[in-house]
């Protein structure tokens, strides 16, 4: 009997991933949210890593806000994202591969992240204590480069003049990430 073990396509363990990217906001009604924001992780093995992330929020008014103002003459107690720093651990739960156009194998992981931060809004200069939840997918381009999409939750209480309130900011993002050193090595032979 010869049982024969592929060698995986691309080995994170040991090597430090940057991501780079952009998202939105999607439960804000009264602002249009979309934030810049980046991430650094080191892989300290296949399934585990620990990363940092900071994000920039760029809002405007919606036009829901504009309507509630406007048009009934409400001022809603508003709240505008300014910008987010964390650290978090993340696990990946799966990975696998599938066959692009009967042509190319793609290789792809999904993981989930647990972690904490800060939270800065338009109310107060002061930084929020924030825990954050997460997953997300990454869709490897080649052995040092992949195609990332996230999904956040940072939850932290805001104080409002009307008392405090919990607050579930969810955050959709996609970004490219580099694997650094570009290459790796394994450490037996094929």
């Amino acid at each position: 009997l010869v049982r024969v073990v592929q060698q995986r396509a691309v080995l994170k363990s040991g090597r430090f991933e940057l991501l780079v990217g952009a998202g939105l906001v999607a439960n804000d009604q009264m602002y249009d949210h979309w934030l810049a924001t980046t991430t650094g992780r080191v892989h300290v093995s296949e399934w585990i890593s620990i990363g940092a992330t900071y994000a920039k929020y760029f809002s405007d008014p919606s036009d829901l806000q504009s309507t509630v103002m406007n048009d009934f003459e409400v001022f809603p107690e508003l709240s505008a994202m300014r910008w987010y720093a964390g650290g978090d651990v993340t696990f990946v739960a799966m990975d696998g591969k599938f066959v692009f156009f009967d042509d190319s194998i793609v290789y792809w992981d999904l993981y989930a992240s647990i972690g904490g931060g800060v939270t800065v809004t338009s109310r107060s200069d002061d930084p929020k204590p924030t825990g954050m939840i997460g997953a997300g997918m990454r869709i490897f381009l080649t052995d040092w480069l992949t195609l990332t999409f996230e999904l956040r939750d940072h939850m932290f209480i805001e104080k409002f003049n009307a008392g405090n309130e919990f607050v579930n900011n969810v955050v959709g993002q996609a970004g490219l990430t580099l694997f650094i050193p570009f290459g790796f090595d394994y450490e037996y032979a094929k």
